[in-house]
């Protein structure tokens, strides 16, 4: 079997051949053999994004680049003050800012305005906040995040906010869409990870 390693965003070799060089319990090899070296990361977090490098060395060096994306599952906060709601919806995200949306009911779906960014490495945390002054007797808010990474429907939460004539109450019930990441590696319940995948042949 021809030498081929397995590199890390920051560069470190992970695996060469069957050797692991970085003593992380989270990576592990899936399959080696003369055409295929998959290898996983469970319990994922946002350090992981970014690209990793599989090469294969001989005659010509082989290298193929696997773009790393995590996303987190948007969160909604609500608070209540005689009738009033203010809604705050919040979501982070590798490479690019998470865009934020709101729906409510069957109305259309409007962009949020004044949306903060905020930056830290690779990593991008957006929030929004919906003032709602007042509320038929029962309203579902969605917060809906959209992505470059995500190929299909967007990442969804939402609130159902009740209001009665003497007092008001919310309940709050998140709903995850089916997305499953296309490559080998593994992601917990709270967060989504997609591949973009390349090569490069020096």
């Amino acid at each position: 079997m021809t030498p081929v390693d397995w590199k890390n965003p920051e560069g470190y070799i992970m695996f060469f051949n069957r050797q692991k060089a970085l003593q992380d319990k989270r990576y592990s090899i899936n399959k080696l053999s003369q055409t295929k070296f998959i290898i996983s990361i469970s319990k994922i977090t946002f350090k992981d994004g970014g690209n990793y490098t599989c090469s294969q060395y001989g005659a010509h060096t082989t290298e193929k680049k696997v773009e790393v994306t995590v996303l987190g599952r948007p969160k909604m906060e609500v608070a209540e003050h005689e009738g009033r709601f203010v809604i705050k919806c919040s979501a982070k995200g590798n490479h690019y800012p998470p865009q934020i949306s709101w729906k409510m009911n069957n109305s259309p779906e409007v962009l949020a305005h004044n949306m903060e960014e905020i930056r830290s490495n690779t990593t991008y945390a957006s929030m929004a906040v919906l003032h709602v002054d007042s509320v038929e007797r029962r309203t579902t808010v969605k917060c809906l995040v959209r992505h470059p990474a995500l190929h299909s429907q967007p990442l969804m939460n939402f609130v159902n906010i009740i209001q009665h004539p003497t007092k008001s109450r919310h309940t709050t019930t998140t709903n995850y869409p089916t997305t499953q990441p296309r490559g080998s590696t593994g992601v917990p319940a709270g967060h989504l990870a997609t591949t973009h995948m390349f090569s490069h042949e020096p």
